[in-house]
């Protein structure tokens, strides 16, 4: 079976010489043909919008967009204004179409994006630099001002989404018996299927805690089999307990992330980030986890108050926290 293709779609067209499927990057004006999308000219207002059907879903990672191109040939002579393009937009996406949602701030306000200052420059948008990647099919421009007319070139960037984390746990060792499967966090397993004597990962790094409610014995995997009780005591975070042949609760390892817990050995609430924050409350964090970088946290909002970097690792406040009560605030945090 082959993959389905991608597509463009709009609010409208100005006529099918202006249609959206003008709208791939680098597209070049004919004579008969535009250089980019346009919507009717009677419709020139914020409600339009310009989408991009990936044909499956992705995980989105940045945006570009051009202006329209022109060409001295084109039928109609010379561009109104000279120059038609796109100054800013905002951005809707989801995993169906019809269901999207705006891609906003830390505040819940869409965010502006800058466009275009020209016809051809391609200004280009890293979603990590904002709110982070998301997982979509769909994804929407929505003009919010330009020069001359609505017009616009755009392009996706985006990656095969990875595959969902999974986990199973079984009642024997050597991968026998009862068999448990999670794809998701789990705070409490049900009685009567929580034996655990053997793991496999097989997407994933994952947490399995000897309690309900991520607490107990803390058990840090890596995708792998684990198939006996004495391979999965070797991954047990020194300090927090033993392993008692008991998964009670299990939850992920959040990747290109830092994930701070209010609990030694990576136990109880966890607050994950995966872009810079100026203000979030963790008065008294406990440990953290970062995946995919180095971090800096401070001890006041608005990056105030600095604590040294952190490298990619399993950190335990109690090792490096200051001062003998051993409270830790995070109020900001940034990338390195």
């Amino acid at each position: 079976m082959s993959e389905p293709k991608p597509s463009w779609s709009a609010s409208c067209e100005w006529d099918s010489r202006h249609s959206p499927d003008r709208a791939d990057l680098n597209t070049k004006e004919t004579r008969d043909k535009a250089g980019g999308w346009l919507p009717l000219k009677k419709e020139m207002k914020q409600n339009q919008w310009l989408m991009r059907d990936l044909g499956e879903v992705r995980e989105v990672t940045g945006v570009i967009t051009q202006g329209r191109n022109y060409n001295p040939e084109w039928s109609d002579g010379p561009h109104k204004d000279g120059s038609q393009y796109v100054t800013s937009y905002v951005l809707s996406y989801g995993e169906k179409n019809d269901d999207e949602k705006y891609y906003t701030d830390d505040k819940n306000q869409p965010i502006v994006f800058t466009g275009n200052s020209d016809r051809d420059t391609e200004v280009r948008h890293d979603l990590s630099q904002y709110s982070g990647p998301v997982l979509a099919r769909y994804v929407k421009f929505h003009p919010r001002t330009w020069h001359g007319y609505i017009a616009m070139r755009a392009g996706i960037v985006s990656r095969a989404s990875a595959k969902p984390a999974k986990i199973t746990c079984c009642s024997d060792d050597r991968l026998k018996g009862q068999r448990q499967t999670y794809t998701d966090d789990t705070p409490d397993v049900q009685d009567g299927r929580n034996t655990c004597h053997s793991i496999d990962v097989e997407q994933g790094e994952w947490l399995v805690y000897t309690s309900d409610q991520y607490q107990g014995a803390t058990v840090l995997l890596k995708p792998g089999i684990y198939g006996s009780d004495p391979e999965i005591t070797k991954k047990v975070i020194k300090g927090s307990g033993t392993w008692n042949n008991q998964a009670r609760s299990l939850r992920t390892v959040k990747p290109n992330a830092i994930t701070l817990y209010d609990m030694p050995n990576f136990c109880g609430t966890a607050n994950t980030y995966n872009t810079d924050n100026p203000d979030i409350m963790m008065d008294d964090c406990r440990s953290f986890i970062i995946r995919g970088g180095s971090w800096k946290l401070f001890q006041y909002g608005h990056y105030k108050g600095d604590y040294p970097n952190f490298d990619e690792g399993e950190h335990n406040v109690k090792d490096i926290a200051k001062g003998s009560d051993g409270k830790f605030p995070v109020c900001s945090l940034q990338r390195v």
